[in-house]
């Protein structure tokens, strides 16, 4: 119970910087960083699910341009549809411990340990996802309780707003 303090701050904070900010690009910034912040992770991505399932790196934290290509991209991509086909929370205190990511070559080249990767559900499905990262295996398990997804669940009003934006052209 010591956690919901911290998490009830979380969601106060975020609710406030949605009601002022009108950028999406930004509002989406600020969520990252939040998750990035409550969970300690080193690096973090927010991936917006288009209507066509196509994914879209909207905001990284941590990233070089261009590192999420190639083998890294299949790594990231297999993580992905798993959280989109479940609709829940990854959390795994090793990527190489997990079977299916273990096998992409670049897994152990990547120095990553801990994951956690929340969906953003809007209109009823995943329309984005929070991904952390951290060197440290079992990293997440000191984070708040459910700090991503606390954040995720700030997301779904912007998230439908750019999509409606992209149906009328704006991009």
């Amino acid at each position: 119970m010591a956690d919901r303090p911290r998490t009830t701050e979380l969601i106060e904070a975020l609710q406030g910087v949605l009601r002022q900010a009108a950028e999406p690009n930004h509002v989406l910034r600020t969520i990252l960083e939040q998750a990035v912040s409550q969970t300690g992770a080193e690096r973090g991505l927010f991936v917006e699910v288009t209507e066509g399932g196509r994914l879209e790196y909207r905001v990284l934290h941590g990233y070089a341009p261009g590192q999420l290509e190639g083998d890294v991209d299949r790594y990231s991509r297999s993580l992905f549809a798993r959280v989109i086909a479940t609709g829940k929370d990854v959390r795994l205190d090793s990527v190489i411990d997990d079977p299916e990511l273990a096998a992409i070559e670049s897994v152990q080249e990547l120095r990553v340990a801990a994951i956690l990767c929340a969906p953003i559900r809007s209109a009823g499905k995943v329309a984005a996802l929070i991904h952390l990262e951290h060197r440290k295996p079992g990293h997440f398990h000191r984070a708040p309780p459910r700090a991503a997804a606390v954040a995720a669940r700030r997301a779904p009003s912007r998230c439908s707003r750019r999509a409606a934006g992209r149906t009328q052209g704006d991009r």
